[in-house]
């Protein structure tokens, strides 16, 4: 895996939120010495972090709004793993039980469906759910999460969320939201992951990115939308009960739908056609103009619009 080294400002950063995770207020003096830093330069760091967390400085302390910390939640009925730097919040989800939540402020080893690009910075949720599911249900997670989170922008930030299918979250073309999802047999039960990169209050390194921020003109405190997912995760066998629904909700927010699209298959290859639905597990249905052709989401490598 390519060594992404970090700079010394980020690694600064990231000591400070680590304090605060500790503390609700930190002294600036106490800070400065803890973090080897003189004071004009521990001053440019927090002020250059109040472009990407809820954080102040009142008289002589530094604050960090609790809303936005995501160290203070405990979501109730899950094991929660806050860290304030990991390699990928999916491989620290794998070593523990069931119903955990692992989140992160930042990730080094980042990645997407086919170990694509993902940016994680400072300012964004990247989180881990592990629960255990029967077959049939983790079926259609495909479906649910991403509606789950259009439903999440939309109904509690005004955004027009979509959907790229399979499963990214787009507004206006920009991906504003990424899902992947893996699962394992341990002791004859499946235990999924399902990963979550959302650009909250970063500023998304990536051409086609686009962050909540830029979107809704301010910070976000990220708490309200772990606490939703959290919510939502937790009673998600209920929420794809009805499959129609469901699938109805889907098609309803996807972009892809009646776009002329080319297909690049992870085996060589591509297929062109027009986009007419998508199957009950989320697999795509296109027209080429002979034949209605399906395909899976483990067997495409990108989707590009033509």
């Amino acid at each position: 895996m390519e060594q992404k080294l970090l700079d010394s400002k980020t690694i600064f950063k990231l000591r400070v939120l680590e304090e605060l995770s500790k503390r609700e207020v930190v002294e600036l003096d106490e800070l400065s010495r803890e973090l080897g830093l003189q004071a004009d330069e521990l001053s440019a760091i927090i002020g250059e972090m109040k472009e990407n967390h809820l954080i102040r400085v009142e008289d002589s302390s530094v604050v960090w709004l609790a809303g936005d910390n995501p160290s203070r939640i405990k979501p109730w009925g899950w094991s929660y793993v806050y860290k304030t730097i990991v390699g990928s919040t999916m491989h620290v989800a794998k070593g523990l039980p069931s119903w955990s939540i692992v989140v992160a402020e930042y990730q080094v080893h980042s990645y997407g469906r086919h170990g694509k690009e993902w940016i994680s910075d400072l300012g964004g949720v990247w989180a881990t759910f592990k629960l255990p599911l029967e077959d049939r249900i983790a079926q259609y997670l495909p479906l649910a999460i991403p509606v789950v989170l259009c439903e999440l922008f939309r109904e509690r930030f005004g955004v027009d969320a979509k959907i790229k299918w399979p499963n990214d979250v787009v507004v206006k073309g920009g991906k504003l939201a990424g899902i992947i999802i893996e699962g394992e047999f341990y002791k004859n039960r499946l235990h999924v992951y399902v990963g979550i990169g959302i650009n909250v209050n970063n500023d998304p390194k990536l051409e086609k990115a686009v962050s909540l921020k830029s979107i809704v003109g301010k910070l976000t405190p990220r708490n309200r939308i772990l606490s939703y997912l959290s919510g939502v995760m937790g009673r998600i066998e209920k929420y794809v009960e009805n499959h129609k629904k469901l699938q109805a909700q889907y098609l309803g927010l996807l972009e892809t739908l009646g776009r002329r699209v080319a297909v690049l298959l992870l085996r060589d290859g591509a297929v062109t056609g027009k986009v007419i639905g998508v199957t009950e597990t989320g697999d795509l249905v296109v027209d080429t103009g002979v034949e209605k052709v399906k395909f899976s989401s483990t067997e495409v490598y990108e989707l590009k619009y033509l």
